[in-house]
């Protein structure tokens, strides 16, 4: 079976009209009656976050206490652990051996994705049901995105082959303008992609300018493909700014009538390269 995951991008979730991003327009198109797929999506940082007190009876208070977290967790990311987490909890509890698995993210929510595919590569898939090792798990891999080293490497290794299932790897990691506002792990995170996903593609914005957006690259300046032709790596440029190429604006004014944007051609390009697989 199929089991896919979406990641949102910061303070982006579902609204139900054309300012959804392109993160909620795939999770859209999947199957949701096919027993072979299982889906899972995430808004991202600083949407739903814990830590949020219930605001059904309207209080200002806890209204006013709700927007500073969620400003607080869109400034510094506090929630970034819950969401990788999170994705690691559901591919424990569903993935069984000749599952393929799908994750796609904007903005912050690619470097969620990005994050928990490589975590999945380095430390491994727990069993279901061995969740008291979760938090355990993910100590180690963040101690190895901050320190690295050869004695890092190797609890990694020992971990892996005590606790984890074998050969779990990613079939297809799609990202969208990936952004690591996560301060203490921007310098962490491995840009060797051809390692965390069997198939790696990322749309990057061509005209963002703004420094918090400046996208976490992996460095291709042209498609990269193995030898045996079972792995492929692509960055593609698109048009646009950060929002234009994961969506989350809308349609543009002038082309309301044609309901075109240019979200619309990172998303074609992302669901092209992956049906095509």
């Amino acid at each position: 079976k199929r089991l896919v995951l979406c990641f949102d991008g910061t303070a982006n979730k579902f609204t139900g009209d054309e300012t959804d991003t392109n993160i909620v327009q795939i999770y859209t198109m999947l199957d949701r009656q096919s027993p072979s797929q299982y889906h899972y999506y995430q808004p991202e940082i600083g949407s739903y976050v814990s830590g949020h007190i219930s605001n059904t009876k309207r209080n200002p208070f806890t209204q006013a206490t709700n927007w500073c977290i969620e400003r607080y967790d869109e400034a510094f990311g506090y929630s970034f652990v819950h969401h990788v987490l999170a994705g690691y909890k559901f591919l424990m509890r569903f993935y069984t051996p000749g599952d393929k698995i799908y994750i796609f993210g904007f903005s912050r929510g690619a470097y969620t994705a990005r994050f928990l595919a490589e975590m999945i590569h380095k430390i491994g898939l727990l069993s279901e049901g061995n969740e008291e090792m979760i938090r355990f798990a993910w100590d180690m891999f963040s101690d190895f995105q901050t320190k690295r080293g050869d004695r890092v490497e190797s609890d990694l290794i020992s971990f892996k082959i005590a606790f984890c299932r074998k050969a779990v790897k990613v079939e297809f990691l799609g990202l969208f303008d990936c952004v690591n506002s996560v301060a203490r792990l921007q310098d962490g995170s491995s840009s060797d992609a051809g390692q965390v996903a069997r198939h790696v593609r990322h749309a990057v914005s061509l005209g963002e300018r703004r420094i918090a957006f400046k996208p976490a690259l992996f460095g291709w300046d042209k498609r990269v493909e193995s030898d045996d032709g079972t792995e492929t790596m692509e960055e593609m440029y698109f048009a646009g700014n950060h929002g234009d190429v994961g969506g989350g604006w809308g349609y543009a004014k002038e082309k309301a009538v044609e309901k075109v944007s240019l979200f619309q051609i990172s998303l074609q390009w992302m669901v092209d390269e992956v049906v095509q697989l």
